[in-house]
């Protein structure tokens, strides 16, 4: 059985008087047919006390829908606020396990421990250097050098530049022959054009070694190479050959081979230019073909990072810019060992395995450049 609720109708008139917690309230006039069949079956006094009574609870109602709903806005506030805390906490403790592995784990090419390790490594060798004047064991060195050429020159051993493979004939030929090999070894080709006129109708540029289409996605890159034996030759010099060069052969990248002598004996033996230009300082007689090998590496590494950035995809250009830092300490590793044996190189054991350590160090970044290459 349903009940009709009466609503409140609008008060019409009453006046209302607060002194301290008492109330008073006259001419109070409102219509409600419940409230007023009940009241008319009360006697005065208990009607006074039923208003009073609904007054105070309602009140009380009033009250408590107005706290219940601060508490549940409280109460979500606490919860979302937890939520918050309990991810940002997650989040940060997987932020900082991620960091610690990465820096740690002595792999990672951006890791702490490699750029330590790389940056020791570099400040070692700088200061094992002949060159150093501050070199702890300069003295030492020196004296096994004298010593071991004196057994090697006892023992009826040869000079270094002996038993170069790239000993007998000339420069060009010499630096010819290691383009080939080198090409061969990553795939590519080259061609010695030092008398092969140009379409247009220059010769500039001895050597010219294109990289395999295979790598490039049919696009052509291309590096060319001068041989120098001039002496007194200066950097804008060099530049202003190379550029010639890389126009007459259609190169995106240059490299200037030049032989070490007085003049550019201080110069450090791979410079890196603007323009994908390249400076190597090599002995003439005794060819170092890792240093020919770095060099056309890192020209091939210009490239086809210009190659990879304009396609967005491609090489692991991140991964060869590890691999070529590692490759400049072994490089300067062997300098530095080379520069204290260069007279009994190959005349002792131990010497040759010395430097040879060394070289396979190089030979095993080298193969994994050629893997990184070869994964585009």
């Amino acid at each position: 059985m349903s009940k009709s609720i009466s609503t409140v109708t609008p008060i019409y008139s009453a006046r209302i008087e607060v002194d301290g917690d008492g109330i008073r309230i006259s001419d109070l006039h409102f219509t409600n047919p419940g409230l007023a069949k009940t009241l008319s079956q009360l006697t005065a006094e208990e009607q006074s006390s039923h208003v009073i009574n609904l007054l105070t609870l309602g009140h009380t109602v009033f009250e408590l829908s107005k706290n219940s709903k601060d508490m549940i806005q409280f109460q979500s506030l606490i919860n979302s606020l937890n939520t918050d805390t309990k991810r940002t906490h997650d989040d940060g403790l997987n932020n900082l396990r991620n960091l610690l592995a990465k820096h740690a784990d002595g792999v990672s090419e951006d890791g702490l421990v490699t750029k330590v390790e790389t940056a020791a490594e570099n400040a070692l060798w700088d200061a094992l250097s002949l060159e150093n004047e501050r070199n702890p064991l300069k003295p030492l060195m020196l004296l096994l050098t004298s010593v071991h050429a004196g057994l090697a020159e006892k023992f009826g051993a040869k000079n270094a530049e002996d038993n170069s493979p790239y000993k007998g004939g000339t420069f060009n030929e010499n630096m010819n022959a290691l383009h080939q090999e080198i090409a061969t070894s990553l795939g590519d080709s080259t061609e010695y054009v030092n008398d092969v006129f140009a379409p247009n109708g220059q010769k500039e540029g001895d050597q010219i070694y294109d990289i395999s289409s295979d790598i490039t996605s049919g696009q052509t890159l291309r590096i060319v190479s001068e041989f120098k034996t001039e002496k007194g030759i200066t950097i804008q010099a060099i530049k202003k050959e190379l550029d010639a060069s890389m126009k007459t052969r259609d190169a995106q990248a240059g490299i200037f081979f030049v032989n070490r002598e007085g003049k550019n004996r201080s110069w450090h033996p791979f410079q890196v230019l603007t323009g994908n230009r390249f400076v190597v300082v090599v002995d003439k007689d005794d060819i170092d073909p890792y240093l020919v090998r770095y060099a056309i590496m890192h020209a091939r590494l210009a490239l086809l990072k210009t190659l990879a950035n304009a396609e967005d995809d491609g090489v692991d250009v991140k991964k060869l810019l590890y691999l070529f830092d590692k490759l400049e300490v072994s490089l300067k590793a062997m300098s530095n060992i080379k520069s204290a044996h260069t007279d009994i190189e190959t005349g002792l054991r131990d010497a040759r395995l010395w430097v040879d350590n060394v070289e396979k160090q190089a030979k095993g970044i080298f193969k994994e450049i050629q893997e990184v290459f070869a994964k585009k």
